[in-house]
């Protein structure tokens, strides 16, 4: 079995792997893509309150690994209970060479009802069936190359 060479990115105090640092759906790469797989922060909110405490904008208490899911052992989390809502965060920097263009930020295996913002502005939302899904950047005010992606992922109501 082959298995792809891991990636390295740095979270500013330590370099750490990057998992599946492959691109996800081969036979769409292109030539200029980021990697968002690694250490995000996390959060579980069982009482789907996140919205009315912030969880927008503020830190979230702990951290998983990206792309495992929470329920693996993988992510760092390994939680099997029912998960009624989840938070993940994480900030990246948009390559300089990419200014002027329009930027996608794809996400995949979204749960029932995911919400996703971009900076505190939400961009995106489904609800449904899982599936993947890609969120335009280039509407959004390009104040910095450095960006903040939250996404809210819920349980089927």
């Amino acid at each position: 079995m082959h298995r792809a060479p891991r990636g390295r990115y740095s979270t500013g105090t330590m370099d750490t792997q990057v998992p599946r640092p492959e691109h996800p759906r081969p036979q769409f790469v292109r030539p200029d893509w980021l990697s968002l797989n690694g250490r995000w922060q996390f959060e579980i909110d069982q009482g789907d309150s996140g919205r009315e405490r912030g969880l927008i904008t503020k830190e979230l208490s702990g951290s998983i690994t990206v792309p495992f899911c929470p329920e693996s052992k993988l992510s760092g989390v390994g939680v099997t209970d029912f998960l009624n809502a989840v938070w993940y965060r994480r900030p990246f920097t948009v390559p300089s060479a990419w200014k002027g263009r329009r930027v996608l930020l794809h996400f995949q295996a979204a749960d029932y009802d995911t919400t996703v913002w971009l900076d505190g502005r939400q961009v995106g939302r489904h609800r449904g069936l899982r599936r993947r899904g890609a969120h335009p950047h280039g509407a959004l005010p390009r104040r910095s190359p450095r960006r903040e992606a939250a996404r809210e992922a819920g349980g089927a109501p």
